[in-house]
């Protein structure tokens, strides 16, 4: 579920979910807010949360953090993206790395 307050430019989004069987659950969170902070177009930017236990492996955790923003540039009717997350994951036996990922992205909208 997902709701925007146009007034404020606050947004949050929430998902949620198990498995059938009765294994494995995820919860999610994503709390944003957007605003005309330039002439050029709107901005927003948002922080995100994941957790999933159970997923795949009984015992088994992930996570993901993560904060984005997007500028838009309604001369051109470009778009502007840049996102950074970590994911995190375990087993109950095992520890795995973290990983970083950074990402940039424009998309040109005709």
């Amino acid at each position: 579920a997902g709701v925007l307050h146009k007034q404020t430019g606050l947004n949050l989004s929430i998902a949620t979910g198990a498995n059938q069987i009765g294994a494995g659950e995820y919860s999610y969170v994503k709390l944003g807010l957007q605003r005309d902070l330039f002439a050029m177009g709107r901005t927003a930017i948002a922080l995100e949360c994941y957790d999933g236990n159970d997923l795949g492996v009984v015992g088994s955790n992930s996570e993901a953090f993560g904060i984005g923003i997007s500028q838009q540039i309604d001369a051109l009717d470009l778009e502007i993206v840049g996102a950074l997350r970590r994911y995190d994951a375990s087993q109950s036996s095992t520890q795995f790395q973290s990983i970083d990922v950074a990402m940039l992205g424009v998309r040109w909208r005709f």
